[in-house]
């Protein structure tokens, strides 16, 4: 099988594709810069998905495409980008790969487009539709669901068969701008940390690449499926990052009142400093719950996640040391 990708350099990117080239996979990477880092027998194509002449300098002969490639940043002030990019940028690829024959398509997407919930007893899947509040606070979150939404109309015309994979958040080797490593990295860094009363769902690099594989080969078209791993509070997601770790740390809870203190905060402090991840809406989310099931992945695809928060924990860990992320 002869597949393309975009954002193949990127965190997941890093570990799918020594699993697909393990897998007797050719491998083609449409990829912004010649001198990026990728596993010998790659085939590089030097391009964007935003080049207007992106059809003629895709390969013949492929036969599915695993879109990664997007922008990640939580500032308001960079929707526009945000759309862009992550929105028009995955109609035009799309077009592309139907106008050269292309006939399998995998998105890759995320989780935070099922919403977020207040209940930690509402588990979230693949029918959740975020509230319209949150998308309008969420820019990156819009984006995302512009890009499913590209995906879709993609299936409805029928030229190709489009599935859409909705990872939770990733933990693991290959994270080179600290996505989910920051917060390793803040765990690390302090002798005093807090504990929020929120929650999210944590999944190992290699097991959504594992689903992102099986989606592409087995998965229904038209469908999402929600590629996760364990649901667990933020507190207990702080003391096993911490366990990792010599010395005793002083762990705080945070209080749900502090939530709009919190907020206001952050807000100042964007306004002051800018930044990727410190804005209001991610320091609120700390307080609220991103629990996922991945039932219909299990039920379609066979997923099932292999490696257990304490064994991603050091994954992620022993990459940073050795990339000089982390001391």
């Amino acid at each position: 099988m002869k597949l393309l990708l975009t954002g193949a350099t990127g965190f997941i990117g890093e570990t799918l594709v020594p699993c697909l080239l393990r897998e007797g996979m050719s491998v083609s990477a449409l990829v912004r810069s010649p001198d990026c880092r990728l596993p010998t027998g790659v085939n590089r194509i030097h391009g964007d998905i935003l080049d207007p002449d992106l059809e003629a300098k895709l390969p013949p002969g492929i036969d599915g495409l695993v879109h990664m490639a997007a922008l990640i940043t939580f500032d308001a002030s960079r929707l526009n980008d945000l759309m862009m990019v992550n929105g028009e940028g995955t109609r035009r690829l799309l077009a592309a790969a139907e106008r050269v024959g292309i006939r399998r398509v995998t998105v890759v997407s995320s989780a935070c487009t099922l919403g977020i919930s207040e209940d930690p007893a509402k588990i979230l899947d693949e029918s959740s539709v975020p509230a319209a509040a949150l998308v309008n606070r969420n820019p990156y979150m819009a984006s995302k669901l512009e890009e499913e939404k590209a995906a879709l109309e993609c299936q409805k015309r029928g030229r190709c068969e489009v599935v859409i994979v909705n990872p939770t958040t990733v933990f693991g080797a290959g994270d080179r701008t600290m996505n989910s490593g920051t917060m390793i990295r803040k765990v690390h860094g302090s002798r005093i940390v807090p504990l929020p009363p929120g929650g999210t769902n944590v999944v190992d690099v290699r097991d959504a690449c594992a689903g992102i594989l099986s989606a592409h080969l087995n998965g229904t078209p038209g469908r999402r499926y929600v590629l996760g791993g364990v649901n667990l509070t933020f507190a207990g997601l702080v003391r096993e990052i911490a366990g990792q770790f010599p010395g005793r740390r002083l762990l705080v809870p945070v209080p749900r009142f502090a939530r709009w203190f919190v907020s206001v905060g952050a807000s100042v402090a964007a306004r002051c400093a800018g930044g990727r991840f410190l804005t209001p809406q991610i320091l609120e989310d700390l307080f609220l719950y991103k629990y996922y099931s991945h039932a219909l992945a299990e039920r379609d695809l066979g997923y099932r996640p292999r490696f257990g928060i304490g064994e991603t924990l050091r994954s992620a860990i022993e990459y940073y040391r050795r990339e000089g992320l982390l001391p």
